[in-house]
């Protein structure tokens, strides 16, 4: 009877860690459509459309996307001169979230590791920081003599924010804290008007070019041009770059409306992902991982755990 007893509270910890795996739940594929003005869904493992998730609140142009930590999603509305916020659930629109100080023609937007949103101004050469709670301008946060046209821009794991300067074919790297100017690269090595920008699982930069129609790659530490990543499988104006949940990279073929996916070790085409209703799409943004609510499975681990031991011990 004790035996038995026993082998049936030491299933419940398998029990308890299969709910509590299941609970994350899957990725969801969002992608700005440009010409469509709107946020489209996509099941992340499949790419089939899943529908739009976004439009309205004034949104024109829509290019860069990240989510909030309260899990709103945050998009630069490049018509309107400014960043809405999208309830991260419903795609209700929230209204304006940032604008002013000079924003004009808002491309690429990220958080800071202080809360705060960063967002490149491609007409003004700059980028601009605003409040991550309120939305309230800060201040101009990093410019330089040799940026033109910032698009893209994402923040390094040495904590420095990388922009790519978009008509000056180049990225330019500034001090994440006080925004001073360190240096730029990619000059000479192909770069042609570079748009999107990601890190991937070994450190090195990934960068989108426009113009060549290929992703290129660069150590982050030294600037270093480490070649040609992805190109072909129909890739036409890259745009948006992202590594998704299976660590393969996703990228926005802007002027032929897909959604292109790449082996994210080898660059090795995978055909196209997702292109159902894209209309010169931009950027790219998986849904943040959940994080599991605590539950009642996971309070039967642990005290399935504890009693199995009591009882060995008896």
């Amino acid at each position: 009877m004790k035996r038995k007893l026993i082998n049936c509270i030491l299933v419940l910890p398998t029990l308890g860690v299969l709910a509590f795996a299941d609970a994350a739940g899957a990725a969801t594929l969002y992608v700005s459509g440009f010409g469509s003005n709107s946020i489209q869904q996509y099941d992340g493992t499949t790419g089939a459309l899943t529908g739009t998730f976004a439009t309205g609140g004034g949104l024109s142009g829509p290019e860069g996307l990240v989510f909030g930590t309260n899990g709103n999603l945050y998009v630069s509305s490049r018509g309107t001169n400014n960043v809405l916020e999208y309830d991260g659930k419903t795609g209700a629109s929230l209204g304006i979230f940032a604008q002013g100080n000079g924003l004009n023609e808002p491309t690429g937007l990220k958080f800071g590791t202080n809360g705060n949103l960063y967002v490149s101004s491609l007409s003004t050469n700059n980028v601009l920081e605003y409040d991550g709670k309120t939305g309230a301008s800060l201040s101009t946060f990093a410019q330089s003599s040799t940026l033109r046209g910032p698009a893209d821009l994402v923040f390094g794991s040495d904590g420095n924010l990388y922009v790519a300067g978009f008509f000056s074919s180049n990225i330019e790297r500034y001090d994440g804290k006080t925004g001073a100017f360190i240096g730029s690269f990619g000059e000479g090595s192909g770069l042609a008007n570079p748009t999107g920008l990601t890190f991937g699982s070994d450190g090195n930069l990934y960068v989108s070019s426009f113009l060549s129609n290929q992703v290129l790659k660069y150590n982050s530490k030294t600037g270093a041009f480490l070649g040609i990543f992805a190109e072909g499988g129909g890739l036409s104006g890259p745009d948006g770059l992202a590594f998704g949940p299976d660590g393969d990279l996703y990228v926005s073929s802007f002027l032929s409306n897909k959604v292109l996916k790449y082996n994210g070790k080898t660059g090795a085409s995978l055909g196209i992902f997702a292109q159902d209703g894209l209309v010169a799409p931009t950027g790219l943004a998986f849904s943040p991982t959940p994080v599991p609510e605590p539950s009642y499975t996971l309070e039967l681990w642990l005290f399935g755990s504890l009693i199995g031991y009591w009882l060995r011990k008896k």
